[in-house]
């Protein structure tokens, strides 16, 4: 934020820079509105380049394969409580 006083990569950083000062609240709201406008256009580019994966993946991935796609978990099979608790 510092070394870079006007860089928005997300709408988060955009915040982040309009509370610092760096940016004014109108620079604020059109960054985020474009950043959002581009990442919705990007997931729509990547659902079409994909579409033929996703029809083939229909009511064939079982939820175990579902829960690694969000959780990766290096050390095995365990869940996140698991693994909180190994960790403390």
């Amino acid at each position: 934020l510092f070394i870079f006083p006007t860089i928005c990569l997300n709408p988060a950083m955009a915040l982040a820079q309009f509370l610092l000062g760096n940016i004014t609240f109108i620079s604020f709201i059109e960054i985020s509105i474009f950043e959002m406008i581009g990442g919705v256009i990007g997931a729509v580019i990547v659902y079409i380049m994909y579409a033929d994966q996703f029809k083939h993946s229909y009511d064939k991935i079982d939820p175990v394969t579902i829960r690694n796609i969000f959780f990766n978990c290096t050390w095995g099979t365990e869940s996140a409580a698991e693994l909180l608790r190994r960790i403390i």
